[in-house]
């Protein structure tokens, strides 16, 4: 069997774990409000099988390991019925620049407010969406003031606990997910 068919055999058993991951016993029903979120989380996994089966034998490793990361973020973001967990949305180097944000002098607030920025259009695959969402959410930080994080913490909580669509659901609970660690900093 020739290297290039190995590496693909890889590639799908790869994309078969992603999937498992993000699927495992839930059905995905598309709808027009989840079809963008689903799109890309396929577009992010396809993008990686690509990737995997044009890299150089050296640089196969580096490629299946971000495919496991891929795959752990994914999984490590959704309880048993779908719903999103407490981590997901969450970057860790975000995390970081988040509390040097909330430390900040007024001065250095838009310097950190930048790095946020830099580093979420650095983002790739599904962790990109999540940096936009960190840099509004920073920006709103510095524009509304200190006690915004834990007000809009509070509403959200109060919104989930009304009956919502999934899609939207999903969406707030990221947005407050990101949002506790600015109250955590604080």
């Amino acid at each position: 069997m020739a290297k290039s068919q190995i590496w693909f055999g890889i590639a799908v058993v790869a994309a078969l774990v992603l999937v498992s991951a993000v699927a495992e016993d839930d059905v995905v029903v598309l709808t027009d409000d989840s079809f963008d979120k689903e799109a890309g989380i396929v577009e992010s996994l396809d993008a990686l099988v690509k990737e995997l089966v044009a890299a150089s034998e050296d640089e196969k490793k580096s490629v299946l390991s971000r495919i496991e990361e891929e795959a752990s973020n994914l999984k490590g973001s959704t309880a048993s019925k779908g719903q999103l967990t407490s981590k997901a949305g969450i970057v860790e180097s975000l995390d970081a620049l988040v509390k040097e944000l909330v430390a900040a002098s007024e001065d250095e607030k838009k310097s950190v407010l930048s790095r946020i920025e830099e580093e979420a259009n650095n983002l790739k695959g599904s962790t990109a969406r999540f940096g936009k969402l960190y840099a509004k959410l920073a920006k709103n930080y510095i524009e509304k003031g200190s006690d915004y994080a834990s007000k809009e913490t509070e509403r959200l909580g109060r919104v989930l606990g009304k009956s919502i669509s999934p899609v939207k659901a999903d969406e707030l609970t990221l947005k407050r997910n990101i949002l506790t660690t600015f109250v955590a900093s604080s």
